[in-house]
């Protein structure tokens, strides 16, 4: 039987699993319903400047979701670690082909993991070793 820490990782990657589910679909309502509504949020996309309202990085997911060019991503080698209410997961994503470096970080709010903050880097080709290609 899995202890409480190991509940809890499972509870995290699964909303890790969920954004990723969501923006692969382009949909934006579910984005939406993954992020904190009472805890200060931000974003950093690849290439773009820092995002520190919820508002500016629901408009940001919307205006990505929108784009006929918006790759699918893929993730993997997901690892989650927790500390109290916070959680951090660090992942690799693969996008058109672009491999990245991410780490989303979700806080504990009416007792469901919630996106509080993610960045998501350009690295090395050589780094997505180990990702799956779709």
């Amino acid at each position: 039987m899995p202890d409480e820490d190991e509940r809890e990782v499972t509870r995290v990657l699964a909303a890790n699993e969920a954004f990723y589910h969501a923006f692969n679909a382009h949909d934006a309502e579910a984005i939406d319903a993954l992020w904190a509504r009472r805890q200060p949020v931000s974003c950093v996309h690849p290439n773009w400047h820092p995002i520190t309202t919820r508002l500016q990085v629901m408009d940001s997911f919307r205006l990505i979701l929108r784009s006929p060019q918006q790759p699918r991503l893929v993730v993997g080698l997901a690892e989650a670690r927790i500390t109290g209410n916070v959680a951090v997961v660090l992942c690799r994503e693969l996008a058109a082909g672009a491999p990245l470096a991410v780490t989303n970080v979700f806080a504990l709010e009416d007792g469901e993991w919630r996106l509080i903050h993610r960045h998501a880097s350009q690295v090395s080709v050589k780094w997505s070793e180990g990702l799956p290609t779709d």
